[in-house]
């Protein structure tokens, strides 16, 4: 822990460290608040990641498939 008044004597670049931007695994800095971050199996993902995994899956189940009911 540290004082307010160690705080407010910090350095911008020191006060950044404290606070680590999250990083998707593909190395990517995920911007986004975190009400809004992408996840796949609980991890969150940049949003490239998330829809190139959400087009595969739709790949492979597609949602729609017509067939003819008689």
């Amino acid at each position: 822990m540290i004082s307010g008044k160690e705080f407010m004597n910090m350095t911008p670049e020191q006060i950044a460290k404290l606070f680590p931007v999250p990083r998707c695994d593909c190395g990517e800095e995920i911007t986004e608040h975190p009400d809004e971050w992408y996840r796949i199996s609980g991890r969150a993902v940049c949003s490239d990641c998330y829809f190139n995994g959400l087009g595969e899956i739709i790949e492979e189940h597609p949602i729609y498939v017509p067939r003819r009911r008689m």
